[in-house]
C-alpha cells in the first residue's frame, strides 16, 4: 500500500473517508474478544453513515462495502498494537484504502482536538468515540494527518564462491584467482541484465587479487520481476543466491508537513559490505554516526528521515561510488566530492576536531569515521554561507524562519533570494490571517510592548525546540530499550529452535552482537548520567562552602615561575602557591618567596629553609578544572608558620651574637696571656 500524497487541490467531491475510534474497555491485542469501534463515513465532508458500535470483523466488511479512499484514526495502534500486526492488517483492507493517523507522528504528534481547531473545526466538550471518529474523518478530508505506508519489497542477489577451498597445494593461488575472476564476470553480467531491464539496485562488493571475493545486489523490486532474468547458480567456481526481502515494517508519511519544521542536514556515506552513515546539521553539529552490514538506500533513508531535510550527500573520495550517486539522485540534492581522496590522516584530524567540540559523539569504526569526515568536509564548503545567511536573517526586523533560509541557500539559492522567498511566504500567511474572520480584536501595542512580546515569542520558540529535542531523545531511548527486549526475546526463540540451519546461526550471532552493542550503549548512557549527577552534587557542595567562606581559592601550577609571585600580589589569591612539581623550585625562587612572604602548598611536603611548606593532604580541597579550592583554615596555619620562622630566625641571630662575644673574650685572653677569665675590676686593668 503506497502513501500517495493528500492535496487539497485534488477533487474531493466523490472521495469517501472513514473515521474510526476504538471503544473504551477494548484492546486490539485481546485474544478473548474482538475489539469494537465507532465508525463514521463522509463524502464531500458530509456524513453518509455512522455506527456507534461495530466489531472488528464488521468494520472490515463495511470498509469493503464503502471502499473508502482513506481510513482516518487518531492512533494507528488502536487497530493493531504491533508493527508486524499493522503490516498484516493492510492486506485485509480494500487495495485503494489508505490509513491516515490524523494526530501526526513522532515528536510532532498532538492531541486530536488541537489538530481539529488548527484546521478550523469546532470542538466542544468531552469527545465520545463516535465524535472522535467524525473529527478524524473531517481532519483527513481537510488534508491533515500522516499516511501509513508499507515499505517496498526488495530482492537480494549474493554472488560468492561456489565451494570452500582449503589452503595448500601448488595450484591454490591460481585456482583462487580463477574463482575471483568468475565472481567478477558473473557480477558484471548481473549488472548488465539489471541495467538493460531498467531495474533500480544498489551493489556492494569486496575486491581481491584477480577479481572479487563477493558481491551483493539489493534490487528494489519483488522476486517475481527477476524471474526469467537472473537464475540461482551453483557450480565449482560461483554461487548465485537470490533471496526475497519481506519487510514487516511501516512508515508514516506526513503529506502536509509545514515548511521550516525540519532542519537542513548533510549525509556522509562510506558504502561497502559494511556501510558507514553520518549526519550533521547546517550548524556543523553531528547528529548521527552509524555503520552496519548490507545497508541499502531504503535503510539509510528510513534512518535519517526523522532528523531533517537532506540538502547534500557527501563522500570522501573524488570519484563517487554508484550507490552514493543514486542516493543523491533519489533525494534530488547536490553530491559533494573532494578534489582528491581524503587521506587517513586528514579524516582522523577532522574527526578529532569534531570530538573535541562534541565529545558525546561516538565513532566505533573506520566506516563511521570516513562518513563523518565526508559530511563535515561538505559542511565546511558552505559554512561561511550558512553563517552569512543566519546573520542576514537575524538582522531583519521581519519575522523570518532562519532554518528555511539556510536550507534554500545550501541547495543553491542566493541569500537574497532565500530571504525574499521567506518574506513572500510570511506576507501570504499574514494576508490569509487578515482575510480570515478574527476571533478577538487585537490591542495596539507600543514599541516597548512589541519588543517585549518579540523576546517572549523567541524564548517560547526556543523552549518548543528544546522540548521537541527532549522528546526525540526520550523516544530514541525507549526505542533502544524496546529493541533490546525484542532482540532478547528473538534470541531466546532462536536458541530454542533445534534447526541446524546456517542462516539461523548467523542470525543468532548478529542478534547477539546487536544486543551487546545496544546494552553497552545503554550502560554508558546510565554511567554518564550517574557521573554527571555526582559531579553536580559535588559542585553544589563546593559552591556552598565558597559562599560561606569555608573555602579559599589558591593559585595552582604545575611548574613554578617567578611571574606567579606578581600574579598572587596583584589578585585576590592568598599568599600561598600550590606547586604540583616542586622539583622546578630553584634557590633564587625560594629567596623571592621569602622576600615576598609567600608560602608553598605541596602534596608531598619537603623541607625548605625560610619559607613555610604546608601539606595539601591535611586540608579538605577540591579541583574545579584548573582552579584549586582549599578549606580556609589553611590561611591561619600559614600565618602561624611564618611567625614560627620569624621566631626561629630571631633566636638564631641572638645565638650568633652571644657566640661572637664569647669568641672575642677568648681571643682577648689569649693575647693577654691569661689562663682564666679575670673579674670585672681586674679586667679594667687590661
Amino acid at each position: 500500500m503506497c502513501g500517495e500524497k493528500m492535496n487539497k487541490s485534488n477533487d474531493r467531491g466523490n472521495m469517501v473517508i472513514a473515521g474510526v475510534d476504538i471503544l473504551p474497555g477494548y484492546s486490539p491485542s485481546s485474544s478473548n474478544k474482538q475489539p469494537h469501534y465507532a465508525v463514521v463515513f463522509l463524502r464531500n465532508g458530509e456524513v453518509i453513515d455512522s455506527y456507534e458500535d461495530v466489531s472488528f470483523a464488521r468494520m472490515i466488511r463495511l470498509l469493503w462495502e464503502y471502499k473508502p479512499d482513506i481510513l482516518a484514526i487518531d492512533n494507528v495502534f488502536e487497530l493493531k498494537e504491533t508493527v508486524s500486526g499493522l503490516s498484516k492488517l493492510l492486506t485485509l483492507f480494500p487495495p485503494n484504502t489508505r490509513i491516515v493517523q490524523v494526530t501526526g507522528w513522532g515528536p510532532e504528534a498532538v492531541n486530536i482536538k488541537t489538530v481539529a481547531r488548527n484546521l478550523g473545526i469546532d470542538v466542544h466538550g468531552k469527545l465520545s468515540p463516535l465524535k472522535t471518529a467524525y473529527l478524524a474523518a473531517m481532519i483527513a478530508w481537510k488534508g491533515g494527518g500522516a499516511t501509513l505506508r508499507l515499505l517496498e519489497e526488495k530482492t537480494k542477489i549474493i554472488v560468492t564462491k561456489g565451494r570452500s577451498v582449503s589452503h595448500g597445494g601448488m595450484s591454490y593461488n591460481r585456482f583462487m584467482r580463477s574463482i575471483r575472476a568468475s565472481i567478477l564476470a558473473t557480477t558484471k553480467e548481473i549488472k548488465r541484465i539489471l541495467d538493460k531491464n531498467k531495474l533500480d539496485y544498489d551493489v556492494t562488493f569486496k575486491k581481491s587479487m584477480g577479481g572479487l571475493e563477493r558481491s551483493v545486489f539489493v534490487v528494489y523490486a519483488p522476486r517475481e520481476k527477476l524471474y526469467g532474468l537472473i537464475k540461482p547458480i551453483k557450480n565449482k567456481s560461483v554461487r548465485v543466491i537470490i533471496k526475497p526481502i519481506y519487510r514487516e515494517k511501516i512508515v508514516l508519511e506526513t503529506p502536509h508537513k509545514k515548511p521550516g519544521k525540519s532542519r537542513g542536514i548533510i549525509i556522509g556515506l562510506d558504502p561497502g559490505i559494511y556501510t558507514g552513515v553520518a549526519v550533521i546539521d547546517l550548524d556543523g553539529t553531528p547528529l548521527l554516526a552509524f555503520s552496519s552490514k548490507n545497508l541499502d538506500r531504503a535503510d539509510i533513508l528510513g534512518m535519517v528521515s526523522g532528523l531533517g531535510r537532506v540538502v547534500m550527500v557527501a563522500t570522501d573520495v573524488s570519484k563517487p561510488p554508484a550507490n552514493v550517486k543514486k542516493l543523491a539522485s533519489t533525494l534530488n540534492v547536490q553530491l559533494f566530492t573532494p578534489d582528491r581522496d581524503l587521506s587517513t590522516e586528514e579524516k582522523q584530524e577532522i574527526v578529532r576536531d569534531i570530538r573535541a567540540k562534541y565529545p558525546w559523539i561516538e565513532i566505533d569504526d573506520t566506516h563511521e569515521r570516513d562518513a563523518l569526515a565526508a559530511a563535515y568536509k561538505a559542511y565546511l564548503t558552505i559554512r561561511d554561507k550558512m553563517i552569512q545567511a543566519e546573520a542576514k536573517a537575524s538582522e531583519m526586523a521581519f519575522p523570518i524562519n532562519i532554518d528555511r533560509v539556510k536550507i534554500m541557500v545550501a541547495m543553491g539559492a542566493s541569500i537574497a533570494e532565500a530571504i525574499e522567498h521567506e518574506i513572500e511566504t510570511a506576507v501570504a500567511m499574514v494576508k490569509e490571517e487578515v482575510e480570515a474572520p478574527r476571533k478577538k480584536p487585537r490591542r495596539t501595542q507600543s514599541f516597548g510592548e512589541k519588543e517585549l512580546m518579540d523576546k517572549i515569542d523567541n524564548l517560547s520558540r526556543k523552549i518548543k525546540v528544546l522540548e521537541a529535542e527532549k522528546r526525540r531523545l526520550l523516544d530514541q531511548l525507549e526505542q533502544y530499550k524496546r529493541r533490546v527486549e525484542e532482540l532478547e526475546l528473538e534470541l531466546r526463540t532462536l536458541r530454542l529452535s533445534r534447526s541446524d540451519n546456517d542462516e539461523f546461526a548467523r542470525r543468532i550471532y548478529i542478534l547477539e552482537q546487536e544486543n551487546r552493542d545496544l546494552s553497552q550503549r545503554l550502560k554508558k548512557a546510565l554511567e554518564e548520567l550517574h557521573r554527571t549527577k555526582k559531579e553536580k552534587k559535588n559542585l553544589i557542595e563546593i559552591a556552598k562552602k565558597i559562599v560561606r567562606g569555608n573555602y579559599v581559592n589558591v593559585l595552582s601550577t604545575e611548574i613554578f615561575s617567578p611571574s606567579l609571585i606578581s600574579l598572587v600580589r596583584n589578585s585576590d589569591y592568598p599568599p600561598l602557591i600550590h606547586v604540583r612539581n616542586p622539583g622546578t623550585l630553584l634557590a633564587e625562587h625560594i629567596l623571592l618567596l621569602k622576600q615576598e612572604r609567600i608560602g608553598l602548598l605541596l602534596e608531598k611536603p619537603i623541607s625548605i629553609n625560610g619559607v613555610p611548606v604546608l601539606d595539601l593532604n591535611n586540608y579538605d580541597h577540591a579541583f574545579l578544572e584548573d582552579e584549586l579550592f582549599v578549606e580556609s583554615r589553611v590561611i591561619g596555619d600559614l600565618e602561624n608558620a611564618w611567625e614560627e620562622i620569624v621566631r626561629r630566625e630571631e633566636e638564631d641571630k641572638f645565638m650568633k651574637m652571644v657566640k661572637l662575644i664569647e669568641d672575642y673574650k677568648k681571643e682577648r685572653m689569649k693575647r693577654l696571656g691569661l689562663k682564666k677569665e679575670p673579674s670585672l675590676w681586674e679586667f679594667d686593668k687590661y
